[in-house]
């Protein structure tokens, strides 16, 4: 028996079904709480468990997979669902539960040779009516089965107040403002310069949200989304969020074309394309949706004016603890990447802006490049993704791009 489960069975072992809300099942095997929803896409069906504080299940023993199969075969037999397995998109090597865990594969049993395969397209994960897991494509209709901790209970999702002329969404607690129609470089221009980025699109909720605020201004309108293609050919997000790939029409970026490189989400509701995520010629001219988070989003050069203009310097990072300091503050701000106060000398390193001593520790897995590069800015990174190289670490960065910053001044001593 494996340390999880003692522990899932020490915990479990007093569960009742008092210890989940009215709706959700007990697992005293799992410690957790389950409960069935209607058919709807994979994304969909995950969104929605994300409005109760859960995921789409995930199986992390025999006896969890053998209570599933028995919730399913007394509520709905002989049918497919959705549990929470798929393929991170990014990368394509190993597929997740929806809680970022890997799928053991031991722990599971395949309904087809070869699978789990990531060369397919088939990026979700369905169980079968004979228990088995499967590979299917993330638009079919399922129903599927959440799971929560016991204890928990849905988020209390409250709409921030925002500025005039903004509004705010509960789904993400930002703030939001459309553009005018112009091309993807001018709308994000235009949202720099309301403290803003074009916005990003981290759940099924918020894409949504910001779909019907188009939709609002004028039916059926495309709108830019703030990401853009980089040079190894992968999305990301302008302000340095997590990417989320499940909203892809198809398997849509897989074919590159180096004149998509800006990203459109489609609002066409006659079209079996709506609501789906594009590339796009980023010269074609759409409204745009701004994001304003908690804190303000710059070039490096204006950040470190910004800093001065506060009787403060760019910070540097000079030990462990505060380098995590800066990542807690760049996490409660919503953010996974912010400035530091380092550039590139003429002698090709790095250095302090404040002229403290540079100490190297914190370089990302690839480090600095030696020559040829015009990255000569330095970016602080949290979670991105599945890419470890760069999780909590910083790296040279093009100091065009835009991202918050941080300021550092020497505080006042007690007398």
């Amino acid at each position: 028996m494996s340390v999880r489960l003692v522990i899932a069975l020490l915990f479990a072992a007093a569960a009742t079904a008092e210890d989940c809300e009215d709706g959700w099942t007990v697992s005293k095997v799992a410690g957790s709480c389950y409960k069935m929803i209607n058919g709807q896409s994979f994304w969909d069906a995950e969104a929605e468990c994300a409005l109760d504080g859960a995921h789409l299940t995930s199986i992390l023993t025999d006896e969890e997979n053998q209570f599933i199969d028995d919730m399913v075969n007394t509520k709905i037999p002989g049918k497919e669902i959705w549990v929470g397995g798929y393929l991170m998109t990014k990368a394509k090597t190993q597929f997740h539960w929806m809680d970022e865990t890997p799928i053991d594969m031991n722990s599971v049993i395949w309904n087809k040779a070869g699978q789990p395969d990531v060369t397919r397209k088939e990026h979700c994960i369905r169980k079968n009516s004979n228990g088995s897991l499967e590979q299917g494509f993330c638009d079919a209709l399922y129903k599927g089965i959440c799971k929560r901790p016991i204890g928990q209970v849905a988020p209390k999702l409250e709409t921030p107040l925002c500025d005039e002329g903004w509004e705010g969404s509960k789904w993400s607690g930002s703030c939001y403002k459309l553009t005018p129609a112009s091309k993807s470089g001018a709308a994000n221009e235009y949202c720099l310069g309301l403290n803003a980025t074009l916005a990003s699109a981290n759940s099924f909720l918020e894409k949504e949200f910001i779909l019907e605020k188009a939709k609002a201004v004028e039916k059926d309108t495309d709108t830019w989304l703030g990401a853009k293609r980089g040079a190894d050919g992968v999305f990301t997000w302008n302000d340095g969020s997590k990417w989320e790939t499940g909203y892809w029409n198809s398997d849509l970026p897989e074919k590159p074309d180096n004149t998509k490189n800006c990203l459109l989400v489609c609002n066409h509701l006659s079209s079996a394309t709506a609501h789906r995520y594009f590339p796009w010629d980023c010269n074609t001219e759409h409204m745009g949706m701004c994001k304003k988070l908690t804190g303000k989003i710059t070039k490096s050069g204006d950040a470190q004016e910004e800093c001065f203009a506060a009787d403060a310097q760019p910070a540097s990072v000079l030990s462990f603890l505060e380098k995590e300091f800066i990542l807690d503050l760049a996490k409660q701000a919503n953010t996974t990447a912010v400035w530091l106060g380092a550039r590139r000398g003429t002698n090709g390193r790095f250095e302090w802006i404040d002229q403290s001593k540079w100490d190297n520790a914190y370089w990302s897995v690839t480090g600095p490049s030696t020559s040829g590069t015009d990255k000569n800015c330095l970016v602080l990174f949290g979670k991105v993704d599945n890419d470890a190289t760069i999780l909590n670490r910083w790296a040279e960065h093009d100091c065009g791009g835009t991202a918050m910053g941080v300021c550092k001044k020497p505080g006042k001593t007690k007398a």
